[in-house]
């Protein structure tokens, strides 16, 4: 029988280098995928302003086929818009905080499912010959760094004029529609993304 001695094969670990480097590449890795994971979630939470804004058109022009007018509405939830979803109606005891309904969205039946990032508003304007028009608009601050996100959509009249957005003073750097990007044209009938200066635009 035949016996080895001092065998000179070894296994073979990881050195400290090697170990740095993967430790070094793997947190690269996880920074990356967190800033992309929270850019996305802001991007979801927007999604919320063009959902309701929608809802906000259609029942709006269900109002005007019956009545001949559409309704102005306040500010609502109203108060400061931040990175926290705030309630329109309760009793202040679940989650979120509990603000009222702005005057003007009860009477066309519309209150949005749940707490929302964004307050809403209508401003409306009668017909004056050239039909009803309005102006509705979300506007809110979802990652709450302080800059306020605006989104507008515009129903205007037969002569392409809409009423201007009372609470875009301040927040939009102009008045009446909103203005395509490239061509500086209004954009009606669309829910479309405004950009104060300093505004988030991820």
């Amino acid at each position: 029988m035949r016996v080895e001695v001092g065998s000179t094969h070894r296994e073979r670990g990881f050195t400290l280098l090697e170990l740095m480097i993967t430790v070094a590449i793997l947190g690269i890795l996880a920074a990356t995928a967190i800033t992309s994971f929270t850019r996305y979630q802001w991007r979801t939470k927007r999604s919320e302003a063009y959902a309701n804004l929608e809802s906000i058109r259609k029942v709006q022009l269900s109002y005007a086929t019956e009545f001949g007018s559409f309704i102005q509405s306040d500010a609502s939830p109203a108060g400061t818009p931040n990175g926290n979803k705030r309630n329109w109606k309760g009793t202040g005891t679940g989650r979120f905080s509990t603000m009222a309904v702005g005057l003007g969205f009860e009477l066309v039946g519309w209150v949005p499912e749940g707490a929302t990032f964004f307050d809403y508003e209508v401003t409306a304007a009668a017909d004056t010959g050239n039909g009803p028009s309005f102006m509705a608009a979300a506007f809110g601050d979802v990652d709450d760094d302080g800059f306020i996100s605006a989104f507008l959509y515009a129903y205007p009249d037969n002569a392409n004029a809409v009423p201007d957005c009372s609470i875009c003073g301040g927040l939009v750097p102009h008045s009446g529609p909103p203005l395509d990007f490239t061509t500086s044209q209004p954009i009606y009938n669309t829910v479309a993304p405004v950009f104060p200066p300093g505004a988030d635009d991820f």
